[in-house]
C-alpha cells in the first residue's frame, strides 16, 4: 500500500517446543521519523488470543471479518499508523481477510469465488 509506515515484527515462540505465542510489531513513523521506531502493537494484547494453534489463528481471523472492535484494530494497524486514509474499510475488507486466510493462489481463488457467490 502506498504511504505505510514501515514496520517489523518479533515473534515470541517457546523455546523447548517452537511454539508460536505472540508477535510485537513496531513502526516507525516517517512524518516524525526523529522520534525513531515504537511498538506499534502486541497481537496478543490487541486481538485476545495468542499464536499458539492454528485455532487461535483462526478465531482472530473470524474476529477481524465479525467484530467491530477487531475490524478496527485491523484496519488502525495495516498502514503501520501513517497518517492516511484507511485501506481497509468495511468494502475492502473481504479481500484483506482473503489474503490473510488463504495462503495459496488457489485457496485464494476458491475462497474468492464463494465470496462472489454471495
Amino acid at each position: 500500500m502506498d504511504g505505510n509506515n514501515p514496520g517489523y515484527e518479533i515473534y515470541a515462540y517457546d523455546t523447548g517446543s517452537g511454539t508460536l505465542l505472540d508477535k510485537a510489531t513496531s513502526s516507525l513513523n516517517l512524518a516524525a521519523p526523529a522520534s525513531g521506531w515504537s511498538l506499534e502493537y502486541d497481537f496478543a494484547d490487541v486481538y485476545g488470543h495468542s499464536l499458539a494453534t492454528p485455532g487461535d489463528w483462526l478465531t482472530v481471523a473470524g474476529g477481524v471479518m465479525l467484530d467491530p472492535v477487531s475490524q478496527t484494530a485491523y484496519s488502525n494497524y495495516c498502514t503501520a499508523q501513517a497518517d492516511t486514509p484507511a485501506a481497509v474499510t468495511p468494502r475492502t475488507l473481504p479481500v484483506y481477510w482473503l489474503a490473510m486466510t488463504n495462503a495459496t493462489p488457489a485457496g485464494y481463488a476458491a475462497s474468492a469465488s464463494l465470496l462472489a457467490a454471495t
